[in-house]
C-alpha cells in the first residue's frame, strides 16, 4: 500500500473546548488545515493501515521468495547424521520405489533394535500414506527373531506404499513408494535404541538438507514386507431419534464424534418396544421396504435413506482413528 504525509495548512495548531464541569480540563482537536485537495489528510495511523501494510508484506514475500540456498554436500555412507529428519522422493517423472534407509544389525545376539519413525506425506501426494510405524527387530545367530514392523497410527490411503526388506545378512531397508511428480516423504526417526551397540543406528539414505534421489524400482522390491495395517480404532456410539423417512440424509460431523478419519458405521433401526405385544407390527420399528447407506466424506458421516421408514430413528456405532 501506499502512504500519504499529512500536510497542513497551519503546522502544530489545535483547538481546545473547555469540558463542562471540570476545571482546567479541556478537549483537543486539530486545526491545522489538513483535509483538502491542497492540504491532503495523509494516510491515517491506525490498526486497519498496519494490518493491511502486514497483509502486503506477507504477499510480497510469497510472490518474492528470493534464490534458493545451497543443500549441502551428500553425506558419506554409513555414517550417522546427528538431525534424522529428512526428505525422500523426486522432482522428476520419475514415480516408483524409493529407498528411504537402513540399519544394518550383525548376528551378535546382542543386537535387539526398536524404533518409532514419523512418515508424514508432502505436497502433491494424496494417496500417499502418513503415520508412526513402530520397528521391532532382533538379530541372532540363527537370524532374525521376534520381528515387529508395524503402523501404530495411519492416515490417508494406500498403506501399501511403505515396504520393508530384511536382507540375510542382517540389513533392515525401509522403502517408499512416490506416485507422481514433485511428490515426497518426509522421515523423522523420533526415538530409536539399539541394545549394547549405539553405532548400529538408522542410516538415511538422503543427501543433508536435501532431497534423496535414490530411485530404487518401477515394481515393488522383491521378497519385502509391508508393515502390519491394524490400526488402534476409536468408536462414537450416535443416536439419533427422528422419524427418518425416504430421500432423508442426517450427518454427525467432527465436532460430534471427534474422529480425526471415520472410516466406516453401523446402523441399527430403534424402537421404543419394550415387549412383544408393543410392537405393533412394524410400526414402532420400520415400515416399508428399507433401504438405506452410509457416506463418509472427509470427517462428516451421512446416513441417507432411499426407501422405506425408521420410525423411531437408529443408532449408528461410528469407526475410525
Amino acid at each position: 500500500m501506499d502512504f500519504k504525509d499529512r500536510i497542513p495548512q497551519q503546522p502544530g495548531r489545535v483547538r481546545l473546548t473547555p469540558v463542562s464541569g471540570q476545571n482546567n480540563v479541556y478537549d483537543m482537536t486539530l486545526e491545522d488545515g489538513a483535509g483538502t485537495t491542497t492540504y491532503p489528510a495523509g494516510t491515517p495511523l491506525n490498526k486497519q493501515t498496519f494490518d493491511q501494510f502486514r497483509a502486503d508484506l506477507l504477499d510480497l514475500m510469497a510472490l518474492n521468495p528470493g534464490p534458493q540456498g545451497a543443500t549441502g554436500e551428500p553425506g558419506p555412507a554409513g555414517v550417522s547424521i546427528s538431525n534424522k529428519s529428512f526428505l525422500v522422493g523426486t522432482n522428476t517423472s520419475a514415480s516408483g520405489w524409493y529407498k528411504i534407509g537402513s540399519v544394518s544389525l550383525s548376528t551378535d545376539g546382542s543386537i535387539d533394535y526398536h524404533a518409532k519413525i514419523l512418515i508424514t506425506r508432502t505436497s502433491n501426494a494424496a494417496q500417499m500414506p502418513s503415520g508412526l510405524l513402530d520397528i521391532g527387530l532382533k538379530r541372532t545367530s540363527n537370524g532374525w527373531e521376534g520381528t515387529k514392523v508395524a503402523w501404530e497410527s495411519f492416515f490417508g490411503e494406500q498403506p501399501d506404499y511403505i515396504c520393508y526388506y530384511l536382507s540375510p545378512n542382517g540389513i533392515f531397508t525401509l522403502y517408499g513408494y512416490i506416485p507422481n511428480q514433485g511428490a515426497h516423504y518426509r522421515i523423522d526417526v523420533l526415538a530409536e535404541s539399539n541394545r549394547d551397540s549405539y553405532n548400529n543406528l538408522f542410516q538415511p539414505i538422503v543427501a543433508y538438507g536435501g532431497v534423496s534421489q535414490v530411485w530404487y524400482s518401477e515394481g515393488q522390491p522383491t521378497t519385502t514386507g509391508h508393515p502390519n495395517k491394524s490400526k488402534v480404532l476409536n468408536y462414537y456410539s450416535w443416536k439419533y431419534t427422528g422419524r427418518c423417512v425416504s430421500d432423508l440424509v442426517v450427518s454427525c460431523t467432527k465436532t460430534i464424534h471427534g474422529l480425526n478419519q471415520g472410516l466406516g458405521a453401523i446402523v441399527t433401526p430403534l424402537s421404543n418396544a419394550t415387549s412383544t405385544s408393543g410392537l405393533s407390527g412394524y410400526s414402532n420399528i420400520t415400515s416399508g421396504t428399507n433401504r438405506y447407506g452410509v457416506t463418509i466424506s472427509g470427517t462428516t458421516v451421512y446416513i441417507a435413506f432411499d426407501d422405506g421408514t425408521f420410525e423411531k430413528g437408529f443408532y449408528c456405532l461410528i469407526y475410525g482413528v
